[in-house]
């Protein structure tokens, strides 16, 4: 069956640009020697859990590595917010200070997930426009 000769049509189409768009920040893992954790009973300071105790949701311990991150994904759009705590560790096995801040994983070059945390008090963070 032979098809019919029709005349191109050109098709007019508009952007139409949306308005939201998702912030990104640049975020420097900034805490000292201490243990990371979600606070989960309400008693200042970490809580380790036992056998029948409740405890503080450890995340990680050590220290941050220092690093400015680049984009770092999950941010709320108004920055980050406290979403753990920081206990610093103290002299001899001992526990300092303890104060909120914001945690995030990050996939690590080999493929495993690292784990970062910020000081909201001493904010080292930048909203990062370019990147959405």
């Amino acid at each position: 069956m032979k098809m019919r000769w029709e005349e191109p049509r050109v098709e007019v189409q508009k952007f139409i640009p949306n308005e939201y768009v998702a912030a990104c920040y640049n975020i420097k893992c900034n805490v000292p020697s201490g243990i990371g954790y979600i606070e989960t009973n309400g008693t200042p300071g970490y809580q380790e859990g036992g056998w029948g105790q409740r405890g503080d949701q450890y995340l990680a311990s050590g220290y941050g590595c220092g690093i400015v991150h680049y984009g770092v994904p999950g941010v709320p759009d108004d920055g980050p917010v406290a979403n753990a705590m920081w206990q610093e560790s103290g002299g001899w096995g001992g526990r300092g200070d303890y104060y909120p801040v914001y945690y995030w994983y990050q996939r690590a070059a080999w493929g495993d997930q690292d784990i970062h945390f910020t000081k909201v008090e001493d904010a080292e963070w930048e909203e990062n426009p370019n990147a959405s």
